[in-house]
């Protein structure tokens, strides 16, 4: 009686049954573990590029900083709205769905950039833009800055991985506001401020003119209790004309300083100690405007714009023309004489005066056809110049704009 054996090929089938039914969860377990891998990559590379984003938009807030002293922000603040929905140097949706390769476009675009240069962009070494926008603070009128105080916005962009959950959104994105507040302690309420103990002044012949227009002529701050508004008033007795304005032509605004929190620090050693310390930083300059500093005097005999600030003896003769501001520290006399002309402002101090026990006079001498004309909008423009105070910054949500 013969018996029965399996076939080969049932054989074969079950074997092939059981490896497929082994390498199934294997395979599964394999394609998960894959995708989790895959997927810390993509977290990990798009926190590397939102990071990146964020590194731009900071350095964008000190690009924009250290060129602030270059730029006219009076006219520019001027001609851009303060609103919220004029802040942003493009709207985030734009940023986070524009090929990096387009922003270029659009943000030299008028219907974005705004005028006079308020919004601009560099590009960044690796792949990545920085974009910023200037404007007013909200509490003020755009073109009535009155506090100083200009708001920043800087966007980083980068590009996102092409594999991005959401296939609209290519770019990373990240925003930033700073607020920087300008120097304003040389604001000059009129045409010359005398700061000071007390001074000598030579006023030469009666063709000079001082013009303050609706401001004085001469303001005068009292660092002790001292007669240096006297003797400004008797050294001008006789020739008052030469002193053209709609108000007194010399006002003492001693106690305007030394009510105002901004202005009274300049009645301390400690606020001169630091600024002669940092004044040699301030310098900057751009063709004929800038920042200049002679911290021994010296001559002027050419035209200059922006601020000029001088430490000893200091002519300005010939036809030297100086527009926005003039500021004199001692340690000599400042002399303006032929037909030298300024229109903006005079500041004349010495800050020594303040921790000598025998200070030395203030020294002005003025004479021949000089022309000092006091020009508010051109001090205010000159002040720029100065590097602005950062008050701080902060990373801008979506839900915040």
């Amino acid at each position: 009686m013969g018996r029965s054996c399996p076939q080969p090929q049932n054989r074969n089938g079950l074997v092939l049954i059981t490896t497929l039914l082994l390498l199934l969860p294997l395979t599964l377990l394999l394609l998960v573990a894959h995708e989790r891998v895959t997927h810390r990559v993509r977290v990990s590379r798009d926190l590397e590029r939102q990071l990146y984003s964020l590194t731009l938009a900071a350095n964008g807030v000190e690009l924009v900083r250290a060129l602030l002293p270059a730029m006219d922000l009076g006219e520019m603040l001027s001609a851009v709205g303060s609103s919220a929905q004029n802040r942003n140097p493009v709207p985030r949706s734009v940023a986070l769905s524009t090929r990096l390769s387009e922003l270029d476009s659009l943000v030299t675009s008028p219907e974005l950039s705004g005028p006079n240069n308020c919004c601009g962009m560099w590009t960044a070494v690796s792949s990545g833009r920085v974009l910023y926008r200037l404007t007013n603070n909200p509490e003020e009128a755009a073109d009535d800055d009155r506090d100083g105080i200009v708001i920043q916005r800087s966007m980083g962009v980068t590009q996102a991985q092409p594999w991005h959950i959401l296939p609209t959104v290519l770019n990373c994105v990240t925003l930033v506001e700073a607020r920087f507040r300008q120097e304003r302690t040389f604001d000059l309420p009129a045409a010359i401020l005398l700061f000071g103990a007390s001074g000598r002044f030579n006023w030469s012949g009666d063709r000079f003119r001082v013009l303050g227009g609706e401001a004085p002529a001469i303001a005068v701050v009292s660092t002790t209790a001292s007669t240096l508004t006297d003797q400004v008033v008797d050294s001008l007795r006789g020739r008052e004309e030469v002193l053209v304005t709609s108000q007194s032509g010399v006002e003492d605004v001693t106690e305007t300083y030394q009510s105002s929190a901004a202005l009274a620090r300049t009645l301390s050693a400690t606020f001169w100690a630091h600024f002669l310390e940092s004044l040699p930083g301030f310098v900057f300059e751009s063709g004929r405007r800038g920042l200049r500093y002679l911290p021994q005097g010296g001559t002027v005999n050419r035209r200059v714009d922006g601020i000029l600030i001088a430490r000893g003896p200091l002519i300005l003769a010939g036809q030297a023309e100086l527009t926005g501001l003039l500021i004199h520290l001692g340690n000599g006399a400042l002399e303006l004489r032929d037909q030298a002309r300024i229109v903006g402002g005079v500041w004349v101090s010495d800050p020594d005066h303040l921790t000598e026990p025998d200070p030395t006079p203030i020294e002005l001498h003025l004479g021949d056809e000089v022309e000092v004309i006091y020009d508010r909008e051109q001090i205010e423009r000159a002040l720029w110049l100065f590097p602005p105070t950062q008050l701080g910054w902060r990373i801008i949500s979506p839900e915040m704009e």
